[in-house]
């Protein structure tokens, strides 16, 4: 009985201070771009994106629909000029990466590119041909300019964090702090497009970025490495607040922090067969896809063998893909 209530206050404990860090990222967001069939900002704020030939694509839990593929040369999504989205100089971008090869490529610029006013954000760029990662934040050949070298190139989904303010310029990968400055700059002109998937720089040079793109998030704030952190495990800020519940009617997750075992509860709404995986926060399919008896309403699953994280439950219904979020202690 006492393991258990400790359980209960520990489970209670971990989903208060994940709710709490939540609350305190989506106060800042001023911009959001989960890429759910559209370009759309899901902030509330009104930045819509217009794709110009970048296409929906599966994400890295494998919903179709939910990322942007580009192609490398021409593809792009535009969004309003810079200054309607922020005028500060604490600033963070966040955004899920899965690219095809080293190139010349950014994830987000100003267009028009200035060198001495610039925004620009970009991972597998090649440097005379030497794999960087650049976070520019004002004048590159003054204070804003971040540059981390001989990067290792990985076609999987990574995620970064790049942030800028009072404190500094840093650049997280997968919830660690990659490199850091304490010097930084700010924007002065801030009425130009800003450009998701890349754009020409200053000196028509292409920078088009070739892979795929998700879950880009803009915050008017320098977020700090357990910001960072939380961002990494959890993730879904333009759309819910801490773990996310199945939707009504379909499935249900006990216990939501698991050491051992997961109870999956089906609703009555879901008919016909029914297969369930688990992936990882960076999508890779921890258990296979295994098809369910559909006379079954509730399913355990041994989660034992998991190393402590954060998990989705990935429901697939015929076309229908639904997930939810668990911790393993």
């Amino acid at each position: 009985m006492l393991q258990s209530f400790s359980l209960l206050i520990s489970t209670l404990i971990v989903l208060t201070v994940v709710n709490a860090g939540y609350a305190q990222l989506q106060s800042h967001i001023v911009a959001c771009y989960p890429f759910n069939g559209n370009s759309n900002d899901e902030s509330g704020n009104g930045h819509d994106g217009l794709a110009f030939g970048a296409v929906l694509t599966s994400d890295r839990f494998g919903n179709p629909n939910s990322a942007y593929e580009f192609n490398g040369m021409s593809h792009y999504i535009g969004i309003s000029q810079f200054g309607n989205i922020t005028q500060s100089n604490e600033f963070s971008l966040s955004a899920w990466v899965q690219a095809d090869q080293v190139k010349s490529q950014v994830i987000v610029m100003m267009d028009p590119d200035n060198i001495s006013n610039r925004l620009l954000a970009a991972v597998h760029f090649s440097h005379n041909g030497t794999p960087f990662s650049f976070w520019d934040f004002g004048d590159i050949l003054d204070d804003g300019r971040l540059a981390v070298g001989n990067t290792t190139f990985s076609n999987q989904w990574e995620h970064y964090v790049f942030t800028t303010g009072s404190n500094g310029m840093f650049i997280y990968k997968n919830g660690v702090l990659v490199n850091g400055t304490m010097n930084s700059d700010m924007l002065i002109d801030r009425s130009r497009n800003v450009l998701i998937g890349g754009g020409e720089d200053v000196g028509n040079v292409p920078f088009y970025f070739d892979g795929k793109l998700d879950d880009i998030v803009f915050f008017d704030k320098q977020l700090d490495l357990y910001e960072v952190n939380t961002l990494y495990q959890f993730g879904g800020l333009c759309n819910s607040v801490g773990v996310e519940e199945s939707a009504a009617g379909e499935f249900t997750i006990y216990p939501t922090v698991a050491q051992s075992h997961i109870n999956v509860i089906r609703g009555g709404a879901v008919r016909g067969p029914l297969s369930i995986s688990i992936t990882d926060v960076l999508g890779n399919t921890v258990v296979s896809e295994q098809p369910l008896q559909s006379a079954s309403s509730e399913f355990r699953f041994d989660v034992s063998d998991l190393t402590s994280g954060i998990y989705l439950v990935n429901f697939r219904a015929g076309d229908t893909i639904s997930s939810q979020r668990f911790i393993k202690n």
